[in-house]
């Protein structure tokens, strides 16, 4: 694997039409507002541009090809990061290099802004019902790490909510899980709220993709 630092290196050697290319494929509006990416996307929804540079074709993200084009520079060993959690989005503006660290406090700190005391028991409320995280970070356009940690309890405090976490799902709860399906004739739903386990989860169980009987 090729060291981020060395590729970077690379980007001194690109021409005007290739700069030129990749502004093409953003869609620039208004200077506060993000300018996405309209090219190809990792499978994570960052978007990647390549080029050819001598024998070789690099790929880079897009938000470090415009954080250096504007500025020239890519600080070595940090992160080009954004302020707008806009995977797509190539606004210089928006960027900022960082580290790890900074990133995941800033990351968690946008989702808590958007959060208050109703909408966290609200998250919990959905997470009873069987929305999986993932699902409920959607629903709200909260990241996942911010729907945890209320989950968890340890941010927006409820001291009324049981608070949920990863359960292993040993042979003999699961069993119980298919019994109760079969003989109450439980919906998946409603086990999902009594288990404290996701609707795709409970599923899985009742499907015998789980523990296997």
């Amino acid at each position: 694997m090729i060291n981020k630092s060395n590729k970077d290196n690379k980007l001194s050697f690109l021409t005007e039409k290739q700069i030129n290319d990749f502004w093409n494929k953003v869609n620039i509006s208004l200077k506060n507002e993000c300018w996405e990416w309209t090219g190809h996307l990792y499978h994570n929804g960052y978007g990647q541009k390549r080029y050819k540079l001598g024998k070789k074709t690099y790929t880079f993200k897009v938000n470090r090809l415009s954080y250096y084009f504007e500025h020239g520079k890519i600080p070595q060993g940090l992160l080009i990061c954004h302020h707008c959690d806009n995977k797509k989005c190539c606004n210089p503006s928006h960027l900022y290099a960082g580290t790890v660290k900074q990133n995941t406090r800033d990351y968690i700190e946008r989702g808590t802004n958007k959060i208050n005391m109703k909408i966290a028991n609200e998250i919990r409320e959905s997470a009873k019902l069987g929305l999986s995280i993932k699902d409920i970070s959607k629903k709200y356009n909260i990241n996942t790490c911010s729907i945890s940690q209320i989950l968890r309890n340890i941010s927006w405090k409820n001291y009324n909510f049981t608070p949920i976490t990863k359960r292993k799902i040993t042979f003999e709860l699961a069993s119980k899980i298919r019994l109760d399906y079969i003989t109450n004739d439980v919906s998946q739903k409603n086990l999902a709220q009594k288990y404290n386990f996701s609707r795709a989860t409970i599923c899985n169980i009742i499907n015998n993709k789980v523990h296997n009987e």
